[in-house]
């Protein structure tokens, strides 16, 4: 009888655990689906900062907000309304908090910095997971086109549905950075 209580609770644990997992999957897959597609420009990263495991560390031109008399504090969650400029980047066409209206396509941040003219925040998707054997090339790949073509486009590639935003892929000049960096090992070779 006491076996037949321990088999049914771990089957009902298991049951829990993978519909929580499919849950967040679909959720994301569902974005990917049926959300906007941003792209939002990055900035070239500190070539000092290490590489940490299998992502690539990404920052964004677009983190400031420039507004008057506000009363935002450092670490303040913000709600980023977004509109897409006529190549498709990003654009923050307001900021608010929880409790305020929305009008368009929105991502939360963090307030990382605050001025009596401006509001510089951190955009959560700020790491591109990858296979390990790519990853320090495609961060090399990523802080060079920075530094050495600056005009040259990198961007991320990110969709948003209602308040959820999935960052899908990141680009050099219009490539998917994980065939870019197959690009860069087969042009080294030759």
């Amino acid at each position: 009888m006491k076996t037949s209580y321990v088999i049914i609770g771990f089957v009902s644990i298991a049951l829990l655990q993978l519909t929580m997992s499919a849950r967040i999957i679909w959720k994301q897959e569902r974005v990917l689906v049926t959300g906007t597609a941003y792209k939002f420009k990055t900035a070239p990263i500190d070539p000092v900062d290490p590489f940490r495991g299998n992502y690539i560390t990404l920052r964004f031109d677009e983190n400031t907000f420039f507004i008057k008399n506000h009363k935002y504090k450092r670490g303040d969650k913000v709600r980023l309304s977004l509109k897409q400029d006529s190549e498709g980047f990003a654009m923050v066409t307001a900021i608010g908090k929880e409790d305020q209206p929305v009008t368009h396509d929105y991502i939360w941040a963090t307030v990382s910095y605050v001025t009596e003219d401006f509001i510089r925040y951190d955009i959560p998707f700020n790491r591109f997971y990858m296979e390990e054997g790519k990853a320090k090339e495609a961060e090399i790949a990523y802080r060079d086109t920075h530094r050495l073509c600056p005009l040259e486009k990198v961007y991320a590639l990110v969709y948003v549905r209602e308040e959820t935003a999935v960052l899908k892929d990141v680009y050099i000049k219009d490539i998917p950075i994980k065939e870019y960096v197959l690009q860069e090992r087969a042009s080294r070779i030759k």
